[in-house]
């Protein structure tokens, strides 16, 4: 028999949990509250024991829009995947079928869950209920080659890039939070440059509650030009050996010559010195093998498939609310952007 609870940001059990198992930024409390401003939620995580194991899910908890007392699930942006500690394989079953019965008692409809791709303690997606959807690969370079090693794995197009911003007199800085102002403004118009959907377009809330949560797992890396004026600039965040790459900015100015490049090469140099082993840089949007993808892949060492898990807590009400929806691919269909915003 499985112990089931839902815990809040400030429940000292979540910090407890994690203290016994491997886990990344995005499954902390602090993460978990500033991805509700994001995803115009609550933060909570389910929590299951018993039987062999436990069982930890971050999840940010929305109104179903237009549906008073129904509510959907998903987890935080980025990998905040099922966390598992226990024996492997079928004795995850028995909780993630309470997970569903906890779900269904909070009215729930569905949950969509962002799989974690290379975290050891990761729940195992075979016995994650719902249907697994496949996404282009992310990138991340291994830390502990050498110097000399990594610069094989760059692309000659990107080294070139390189010389050319260092030749400039380009320098990039690591945790001078007087460029934090700056970089806001560099990612909100490059949200608007690239024409990012409503949900990448951030409130200064939301970097603000990051900051205030995350003051010691959050990094800004900026580039500037010879004259100081900031170029770009990049959030990265950091557990243990692991950083991943957040959210980034240019200035319009330098967009030609992108100073990201810079960027990207010379945090491998300065996470390595801080015995940092694994830079995580991402994959495409969405998730998608794009453009996105194909700049990353020319700095990356290593690939690992990044998956998706799609569940429908209650059928009945989710063919309900998803009627109008027609045939689409997005998951739960009755959030689609297509859907006629009386429903």
């Amino acid at each position: 028999m499985t112990d089931v609870t839902w815990l809040a940001p400030d429940d000292p059990r979540w910090s407890e949990v994690l203290a016994r198992v491997p886990h990344d930024t995005y499954h902390l409390p602090g993460y978990a509250r500033a991805a509700a401003w994001q995803e115009g939620g609550r933060a909570t995580a389910f929590w299951s024991r018993g039987m062999g194991g436990e069982l930890l899910v971050p999840l940010i908890i929305r109104p179903v829009p237009q549906r008073p007392g129904w509510f959907d699930a998903v987890s935080p942006y980025g990998y905040p995947g099922p966390l598992w500690r226990g024996a492997a394989g079928p004795a995850q079953r028995a909780h993630w079928a309470a997970f569903e019965q906890a779900c269904l008692a909070e009215r729930l409809v569905s949950v969509f869950l962002r799989l974690h791709p290379f975290l050891s303690s990761a729940a195992d997606p075979a016995q994650v209920p719902g249907t697994h959807v496949m996404h282009g690969d992310i990138y991340a370079v291994d830390l502990r080659h050498s110097d000399d090693e990594y610069q094989r794995h760059i692309r000659k197009s990107h080294r070139r890039l390189i010389r050319r911003l260092e030749h400039a007199g380009f320098q990039i800085v690591m945790d001078d939070w007087t460029h934090f102002s700056g970089f806001l403004t560099l990612y909100g118009q490059t949200m608007r440059r690239l024409q990012a959907s409503r949900y990448y377009h951030l409130s200064p809330d939301y970097f603000a509650t990051l900051r205030r949560e995350l003051p010691e797992h959050l990094h800004l890396i900026s580039a500037v030009d010879p004259t100081g004026r900031l170029a770009a600039a990049g959030l990265l965040l950091s557990c243990g050996g692991a950083v991943h790459c957040h959210l980034g900015g240019v200035d319009e100015p330098f967009v030609t010559n992108n100073p990201t490049r810079l960027i990207d090469a010379q945090t491998v140099r300065l996470l390595r010195a801080q015995g940092r082993t694994l830079l995580n840089l991402g994959g495409g949007l969405g998730g998608e093998n794009d453009s996105l993808a194909e700049y990353k892949r020319g700095f990356a060492t290593h690939t690992y498939p990044y998956a998706t898990c799609r569940v429908v807590v209650n059928p009945a009400a989710y063919a309900q609310f998803s009627a109008a929806a027609g045939h689409t691919a997005f998951f739960p269909a009755y959030r689609a952007p297509t859907m006629p915003p009386s429903l």
